[in-house]
């Protein structure tokens, strides 16, 4: 039985560290407060709703700022 329990155990572990490696804009983790964005093919977390309404105001702009600490590439992508 322990056997069949190591692939799940390993599943969750993937899933948690997935989870785990998503930050904000700004490059915090997210809590409770982190609201969201699609742009251009990713997920964008933002802290909260201020963050995300000065993204709304100019993407690229913020894109460029120092808001923005994260890499692109490690945007979650969706489809």
């Amino acid at each position: 039985m322990s056997e069949q329990h190591g692939p799940i155990n390993q599943e969750h572990e993937k899933q948690t560290i997935q989870v785990s490696r998503l930050k904000t804009a700004c490059g915090s983790p997210l809590t409770n407060k982190t609201v969201s964005t699609i742009f251009e093919g990713r997920k964008i977390y933002f802290c909260e709703k201020e963050c995300l309404d000065e993204f709304n105001l100019d993407p690229k702009a913020f894109l460029k700022s120092e808001h923005f600490l994260i890499r692109w590439e490690d945007l979650e992508k969706v489809a």
